[in-house]
Protein backbone atom coordinates (compact mmCIF):
# COMPACT_ATOMS: atom_id res chain seq x y z
CA UNK A 1 0.00 0.00 0.00
CA UNK A 2 1.04 3.36 -0.87
CA UNK A 3 1.22 6.22 1.16
CA UNK A 4 -1.90 8.01 -0.81
CA UNK A 5 -3.74 4.98 -0.15
CA UNK A 6 -3.13 4.83 3.81
CA UNK A 7 -4.13 8.42 3.91
CA UNK A 8 -7.39 7.50 1.92
CA UNK A 9 -8.60 4.97 4.08
CA UNK A 10 -7.77 7.22 7.18
CA UNK A 11 -9.92 9.53 5.90
CA UNK A 12 -12.48 7.13 5.24
CA UNK A 13 -12.42 5.29 8.39
CA UNK A 14 -12.69 8.63 10.29
CA UNK A 15 -15.58 9.71 8.07
CA UNK A 16 -17.05 6.48 8.89
CA UNK A 17 -16.78 6.73 12.72
CA UNK A 18 -18.09 10.36 12.57
CA UNK A 19 -20.86 9.00 10.74
CA UNK A 20 -21.97 6.49 13.14
CA UNK A 21 -20.70 8.00 16.33
CA UNK A 22 -24.55 7.79 17.50
CA UNK A 23 -25.34 4.07 17.18
CA UNK A 24 -21.34 3.53 18.36
CA UNK A 25 -22.03 5.79 21.39
CA UNK A 26 -25.67 4.21 22.21
CA UNK A 27 -24.22 0.30 21.57
CA UNK A 28 -21.55 0.69 23.84
CA UNK A 29 -23.70 3.04 26.33
CA UNK A 30 -26.20 -0.74 26.34
CA UNK A 31 -22.99 -3.09 26.88
CA UNK A 32 -21.22 -1.35 29.46
CA UNK A 33 -24.56 -1.01 31.46
CA UNK A 34 -25.13 -4.51 31.05
CA UNK A 35 -21.80 -5.99 32.00
CA UNK A 36 -21.28 -3.72 34.83
CA UNK A 37 -24.55 -3.17 36.08
CA UNK A 38 -25.01 -6.49 37.57
CA UNK A 39 -21.47 -6.94 38.73
CA UNK A 40 -21.59 -3.76 40.68
CA UNK A 41 -25.04 -4.51 42.33
CA UNK A 42 -23.43 -8.02 43.08
CA UNK A 43 -20.37 -6.78 44.51
CA UNK A 44 -22.29 -4.34 46.51
CA UNK A 45 -24.98 -6.52 47.52
CA UNK A 46 -22.34 -9.18 48.43
CA UNK A 47 -24.33 -12.50 48.33
CA UNK A 48 -22.66 -14.87 50.52
CA UNK A 49 -24.37 -18.35 49.17
CA UNK A 50 -24.26 -20.32 45.69
CA UNK A 51 -27.00 -19.68 43.59
CA UNK A 52 -27.97 -21.71 40.88
CA UNK A 53 -26.10 -19.65 38.17
CA UNK A 54 -23.21 -19.27 39.86
CA UNK A 55 -22.91 -23.57 40.15
CA UNK A 56 -23.90 -23.67 36.47
CA UNK A 57 -21.10 -21.14 35.18
CA UNK A 58 -18.34 -23.24 37.59
CA UNK A 59 -19.70 -26.17 35.87
CA UNK A 60 -19.98 -24.67 32.58
CA UNK A 61 -16.19 -23.53 32.62
CA UNK A 62 -14.97 -27.24 33.73
CA UNK A 63 -16.86 -28.94 31.19
CA UNK A 64 -14.88 -26.23 28.56
CA UNK A 65 -11.42 -27.18 30.18
CA UNK A 66 -12.13 -30.72 29.78
CA UNK A 67 -13.37 -30.79 26.60
CA UNK A 68 -10.34 -31.11 23.97
CA UNK A 69 -12.67 -31.06 21.02
CA UNK A 70 -13.42 -26.98 21.65
CA UNK A 71 -11.85 -26.17 18.21
CA UNK A 72 -12.09 -21.96 16.88
CA UNK A 73 -14.66 -23.01 14.48
CA UNK A 74 -17.17 -24.62 16.48
CA UNK A 75 -16.45 -21.45 18.96
CA UNK A 76 -17.13 -18.94 16.69
CA UNK A 77 -20.28 -20.95 15.35
CA UNK A 78 -21.44 -21.10 18.74
CA UNK A 79 -20.88 -17.10 19.13
CA UNK A 80 -22.59 -16.24 16.05
CA UNK A 81 -26.10 -18.36 17.00
CA UNK A 82 -25.82 -16.81 20.34
CA UNK A 83 -25.91 -13.16 18.48
CA UNK A 84 -27.79 -14.08 16.17
CA UNK A 85 -31.33 -12.68 17.85
CA UNK A 86 -29.33 -9.48 18.12
CA UNK A 87 -28.50 -9.07 14.28
CA UNK A 88 -31.93 -10.03 13.51
CA UNK A 89 -33.52 -7.12 15.65
CA UNK A 90 -32.51 -4.98 13.29
CA UNK A 91 -35.64 -5.66 11.34
CA UNK A 92 -37.36 -4.59 14.92
CA UNK A 93 -35.34 -1.18 14.54
CA UNK A 94 -33.26 -2.54 17.77
CA UNK A 95 -35.85 -3.18 20.14
CA UNK A 96 -34.85 -6.63 20.18
CA UNK A 97 -31.10 -6.21 20.24
CA UNK A 98 -31.64 -3.79 22.99
CA UNK A 99 -33.42 -6.77 25.03
CA UNK A 100 -30.92 -9.71 23.86
CA UNK A 101 -27.96 -7.27 24.58
CA UNK A 102 -28.77 -6.28 28.19
CA UNK A 103 -29.76 -9.59 28.86
CA UNK A 104 -26.02 -11.22 27.60
CA UNK A 105 -24.45 -8.51 29.04
CA UNK A 106 -26.18 -9.43 32.34
CA UNK A 107 -25.35 -12.96 31.70
CA UNK A 108 -21.60 -12.76 31.00
CA UNK A 109 -21.27 -10.32 34.09
CA UNK A 110 -22.85 -12.49 36.59
CA UNK A 111 -21.07 -15.58 35.18
CA UNK A 112 -17.93 -13.92 35.57
CA UNK A 113 -18.30 -12.31 38.78
CA UNK A 114 -19.18 -16.02 39.98
CA UNK A 115 -16.45 -17.56 38.37
CA UNK A 116 -13.97 -14.92 40.14
CA UNK A 117 -15.70 -15.63 43.41
CA UNK A 118 -14.74 -19.75 42.39
CA UNK A 119 -10.95 -19.39 41.01
CA UNK A 120 -8.47 -17.13 41.23
CA UNK A 121 -8.12 -13.55 39.38
CA UNK A 122 -5.27 -14.83 37.23
CA UNK A 123 -7.14 -18.14 36.20
CA UNK A 124 -10.81 -15.79 35.45
CA UNK A 125 -8.55 -12.80 33.70
CA UNK A 126 -6.65 -15.84 31.52
CA UNK A 127 -9.61 -17.24 30.16
CA UNK A 128 -11.56 -14.29 29.16
CA UNK A 129 -9.61 -11.11 28.73
CA UNK A 130 -7.55 -12.02 26.01
CA UNK A 131 -10.60 -13.20 23.64
CA UNK A 132 -13.19 -10.82 25.93
CA UNK A 133 -11.80 -8.07 24.40
CA UNK A 134 -13.06 -8.69 21.14
CA UNK A 135 -16.33 -10.51 21.68
CA UNK A 136 -17.50 -7.11 23.88
CA UNK A 137 -16.21 -5.11 20.62
CA UNK A 138 -17.96 -7.31 17.90
CA UNK A 139 -21.63 -7.06 20.61
CA UNK A 140 -20.99 -3.29 20.47
CA UNK A 141 -20.69 -3.54 16.29
CA UNK A 142 -23.57 -5.95 16.19
CA UNK A 143 -25.43 -3.52 18.96
CA UNK A 144 -24.84 -0.36 16.50
CA UNK A 145 -25.68 -2.25 13.52
CA UNK A 146 -29.04 -3.53 14.56
CA UNK A 147 -29.71 0.27 16.11
CA UNK A 148 -28.90 2.21 13.02
CA UNK A 149 -32.35 2.05 11.35
CA UNK A 150 -34.00 3.31 14.77
CA UNK A 151 -31.49 5.98 14.70
CA UNK A 152 -31.87 6.76 11.54
CA UNK A 153 -35.65 7.02 11.57
CA UNK A 154 -35.17 8.98 14.57
CA UNK A 155 -32.93 11.40 13.05
CA UNK A 156 -35.70 11.99 9.80
CA UNK A 157 -38.48 12.75 12.24
CA UNK A 158 -37.14 15.45 14.69
CA UNK A 159 -34.09 16.27 13.06
CA UNK A 160 -35.02 16.30 9.83
CA UNK A 161 -32.13 15.04 8.21
CA UNK A 162 -32.51 12.45 5.05
CA UNK A 163 -34.08 9.11 5.33
CA UNK A 164 -31.51 5.71 4.83
CA UNK A 165 -29.43 6.96 1.93
CA UNK A 166 -27.26 4.49 0.39
CA UNK A 167 -24.31 5.56 2.50
CA UNK A 168 -26.23 4.28 5.29
CA UNK A 169 -26.99 0.83 3.75
CA UNK A 170 -23.36 1.04 3.08
CA UNK A 171 -22.08 1.75 6.93
CA UNK A 172 -24.70 -0.87 7.75
CA UNK A 173 -22.67 -3.49 5.65
CA UNK A 174 -19.45 -2.04 7.03
CA UNK A 175 -20.56 -3.04 10.70
CA UNK A 176 -21.79 -5.98 9.82
CA UNK A 177 -18.18 -7.36 8.47
CA UNK A 178 -16.58 -5.35 11.14
CA UNK A 179 -18.68 -7.68 13.81
CA UNK A 180 -18.14 -10.95 12.16
CA UNK A 181 -14.57 -10.01 11.84
CA UNK A 182 -13.96 -9.73 15.50
CA UNK A 183 -16.38 -12.52 16.30
CA UNK A 184 -13.84 -14.37 14.07
CA UNK A 185 -11.21 -13.09 15.83
CA UNK A 186 -12.18 -13.76 19.30
CA UNK A 187 -12.63 -17.68 18.01
CA UNK A 188 -9.27 -17.95 16.61
CA UNK A 189 -7.69 -16.43 19.97
CA UNK A 190 -9.89 -18.59 22.11
CA UNK A 191 -9.75 -21.76 20.19
CA UNK A 192 -6.12 -21.03 19.27
CA UNK A 193 -4.60 -19.25 22.08
CA UNK A 194 -6.36 -19.69 25.35
CA UNK A 195 -6.64 -23.30 25.49
CA UNK A 196 -2.90 -23.78 25.32
CA UNK A 197 -2.75 -20.98 28.72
Amino acid sequence: MNVKNIFRLKAFGMAFLERNRDVFLLSLLIVLKSFFGPMIYLQLTDIREATDMEQEAVVIVSENLDDEELTWQSIFFHNFMILLPACIGVFSFGFVSFWYILLQGYLLSTSIFYLSKEFSFWFVFKYTIFHGVFEILAIILVGAFALKPAVVTFKCIILKKPFFQKRDFKDMSILFVLYVFFLFLAALIEGLITTRL
